[in-house]
């Protein structure tokens, strides 16, 4: 079943360390912090890759249902396959770190 799309739901970005800097404790902090934002009824935006941004979309994708839309990714590179697992939306850019601003 395909996933549906969010019906004006309100946007959180979440930023972070990647897998190289986040801590154990930053990890923990960001997988509640994305399930406190699902339960809220927001979707989740982040990096789309690795470390905090992982977290956080592991923790919002586990408080959606299987057909619910949880989490974008918008990824510093073209290839889409780089996003997490937890990713619902993946938007490549191509614009690397540029991204964030």
């Amino acid at each position: 079943m395909a996933k549906q799309p969010p019906s004006h739901k309100p946007i959180v970005s979440v930023i972070g360390g990647s897998d190289a800097i986040a801590s154990p404790i930053a990890l923990k902090e960001a997988r509640q912090l994305g399930a406190l934002i699902a339960e809220a009824g927001m979707l989740v935006c982040c990096g789309g890759l690795g470390g905090v941004m992982r977290a956080v979309c592991e923790g919002a994708r586990g408080q959606a249902t299987a057909d619910q839309i949880a989490t974008i990714g918008i990824l510093p590179g073209y290839d889409a396959s780089q996003a997490n697992q937890y990713v619902d939306i993946c938007i490549p850019t191509g614009a690397e770190h540029m991204r964030n601003v």
